[in-house]
């Protein structure tokens, strides 16, 4: 009798948390995408710590001997969590595929779980539903991360969105707040490599910068929250200043230089209105290196069919606007909001309207520069508002639709068109193989390298 209890208990607790469950068990697909599976993945900006001990050895000293000759470590910020997670794994006797392995997998826990949670509190729900699983299954699946997500600061900015900005909606209504200006410094802290781009790294917090804004003008009840600002501007620096001071004074002193590189390299406007309003509007997608295509899965997107559906997922979004802004909802206001003022940033400088109005605002706005690929960097806004939005929508049909097999039937449907519409991230073709001088995403590092490895360590070599 009592084992039986304990089944039906389980079988409860499975019942309840179905959808968070599910959520779970998106964030393990990145392991597919391992072919062989001992490979490494590595691509473009993504760079693996061979030597995880070594390299954290390096990064802990002030000095870097082994770059230009010598220089000051100015980059700390790669200990956590990048180097950090590989050497705590590889001290642990795990292989570096296995390690890489769990990277990606807990990556895609956070931010999927983070806007699972993100959207109970936005709607309010105690009980999880399609309402909070679709907007996880939509931020880790979308067209954006399938073209930006392979760089690591790109995918550690993306996945800590949701928490940091769910911690903050918490703590300005706090009365105690001091906690939640705690756990958002914290959580900061393992955002830190993400600081290898500053850019990329700007871009939570402008999320929290304009739900700030947005609360200061249309939620006046929260206005009381300036001690929590306080508490959180102080602690952030305290629990950043051990990589924070040296990057900053660093990168002030090279402003110069960086400005006219980026510059020379602005990419500008990076597509049109249509690609970034599906998502999909970089520069490289349909571009390639020497007759080779940068992204051999792009071709795809030419299919009428599935071109349809890259748009459905918007038109889906914007419904979500639509009926929730009806209820009084100014929660989804602002996600609308911000996923017009996401789109419009996206498009970078050019000729037309939103061209102008992007050049008014980098002539305007100090160090806005830094900006050198919109798409890159703004589109994570766009995926970020679609996901709420959506969960907007299925939040409207669970209150308007009775029969559960009709609202299974439209979950259902939804998470298949999401996972239809980015295929590639589920199947790791974003990871593409050898294509003309271009190397695969794949490898394997043969044992000589380690061997050799280790016999130049236990050597001293004279200047």
């Amino acid at each position: 009798m009592p084992s039986k209890n304990i089944k039906i208990k389980i079988l409860q607790a499975v019942n309840e948390n179905k959808f968070l469950l599910a959520t779970v068990l998106l964030a393990l697909i990145p392991l597919f995408w391992f072919r062989p599976w001992d490979t490494l993945i590595t691509n473009g900006d993504f760079w693996i710590p061979l030597n995880p001990l070594n390299t954290l050895r390096q990064l802990s000293s002030s000095w870097l001997e082994n770059i230009s000759g010598g220089q000051i470590n100015n980059m700390p910020f790669h200990i956590i969590p990048w180097v950090g997670f590989w050497a705590l794994f590889k001290f642990l006797s795990f292989s570096l595929s296995t390690i890489e392995k769990m990277w990606f997998v807990s990556v895609f826990m956070v931010g999927g779980v983070s806007m699972y949670f993100l959207t109970k509190e936005v709607f309010e729900n105690k009980r999880g539903s399609w309402r909070n699983f679709l907007p996880a299954a939509l931020y880790l699946f979308n067209l954006y991360i399938m073209i930006n997500g392979f760089v690591t600061t790109n995918l550690l900015a993306y996945v800590f969105m949701p928490l940091l900005l769910l911690i903050y909606m918490k703590g300005i209504k706090a009365r105690d707040s001091f906690k939640f200006a705690f756990f958002l410094s914290l959580a900061t802290v393992f955002m830190a490599s993400a600081a290898g781009n500053p850019p990329i790294y700007s871009i939570p917090f402008l999320l929290i910068s304009f739900f700030f804004i947005y609360s200061l003008l249309f939620r006046r009840k929260y206005y009381f929250s300036w001690k929590f600002h306080f508490q959180f501007a102080l602690l952030y620096l305290l629990f950043n200043a051990w990589w924070l001071y040296l990057f900053t004074t660093s990168l002030l002193a090279q402003v110069g230089t960086i400005r006219g590189i980026t510059a020379a390299a602005t990419v500008g406007a990076t597509s049109d209105l249509a690609d970034l309003v599906r998502l999909l509007g970089s520069w490289a997608f349909f571009s390639g290196n020497m007759g080779a295509p940068y992204f051999p899965f792009a071709r795809s997107y030419l299919n009428q069919v599935l071109a349809f559906l890259t748009f459905l997922i918007p038109i889906l979004c914007v419904l979500g606007f639509v009926f929730r802004v009806k209820k009084g909802k100014s929660l989804i206001t602002f996600f609308a909001f911000l996923a017009i003022a996401a789109i419009v940033l996206s498009r970078g400088q050019a000729d037309d309207f939103l061209g102008g109005l992007n050049t008014v605002i980098y002539k305007l706005v100090p160090f806005f520069w830094i900006y050198r690929e919109p798409f890159a960097k703004f589109t994570a806004l766009t995926a970020f508002s679609y996901s709420v939005l959506l969960g907007s929508l299925f939040s409207y049909l669970e209150n308007r639709v009775k029969s559960r097999a009709v609202l299974t039937l439209f979950g259902v449907s939804a998470t298949v068109l999401l996972l239809t519409v980015s295929w590639p991230l589920v199947t790791g073709d974003h990871y593409p193989g050898t294509r003309g001088v271009m190397g695969s995403s794949r490898v394997k590092v043969q044992p000589y390298w380690f061997d050799l490895s280790n016999w130049f360590s236990g050597k001293e070599f004279d200047g």
